[in-house]
């Protein structure tokens, strides 16, 4: 995401501090994060449909990644995990 931000003029070290780094290890720790339970059910299998659908609450991840993908690709920035 910081090759992303770049492409767009952000400061590299944005996404170093708490709003970059700090948000990413929360939302990637934490059983309370609706995208950790997404990813995790990902993980074991299920489809991302099904999961959106039985999560009951907005899942940001999923419209982000969709959107980063596309503006990535857009600005010919590779992004490989995305």
């Amino acid at each position: 995401i910081r090759r992303l931000g770049v492409a767009l003029g952000a400061d590299p070290m944005t996404f170093i501090g708490l709003s970059g780094v700090g948000d990413l290890v929360v939302t990637a720790t934490s059983k309370n994060s609706r995208n950790w339970r997404a990813g995790y059910q990902l993980g074991q299998g299920q489809k991302l449909a099904d999961v959106v659908e039985n999560m009951g609450m907005v899942i940001e991840g999923v419209a982000t990644t969709k959107a980063a993908y596309e503006l990535a690709q857009k600005r010919h920035v590779q992004m490989p995990i995305t």
